[in-house]
């Protein structure tokens, strides 16, 4: 799994279906490669393209159920991984962490509320 592959799914976790052009933007990629990198995608089962029902032309992006699966499961491994890892640090280091990380929530949290970066996600879906 590539790191574009992977990042494409947690875009569209985070936002939902997306049209390929902002699909292509939140990647910062051209709209040919974005369409390259989301052939690849559907042929491995992660992703599926879905017409607009409103206007056919539009063409979004989706996460398929192995797609979704494949994301939880990396999901998962990196909060096990971490939770091992804090495990080896001494109380005050672990504490000092939770300090800093309660501190880039809130900075995060001012950020969102200031300009949410993607159009249709909700704070909540980007936490």
């Amino acid at each position: 799994m590539s790191l574009v592959h992977l990042n494409v799914l947690a875009v569209l976790t985070e936002a939902g279906p997306l049209p390929m052009n902002r699909l292509a933007e939140l990647l910062d990629v051209s709209q040919a490669s974005a369409t390259g990198i989301v052939d690849r995608m559907e042929q491995r089962g992660l992703v599926t393209r879905e017409r607009d029902d409103g206007d056919r032309r539009i063409v979004r992006v989706v996460l398929s159920p192995q797609g979704r699966d494949l994301i939880a499961g990396v999901a998962a491994e990196r909060r096990d991984k971490l939770a091992r890892l804090v495990d080896f640090l001494a109380a005050d280091d672990a504490t000092a962490l939770l300090q800093g990380l309660r501190a880039m929530r809130r900075a995060r949290e001012m950020l969102l509320q200031q300009d949410p970066p993607i159009p249709n996600a909700t704070p909540e879906a980007l936490r």
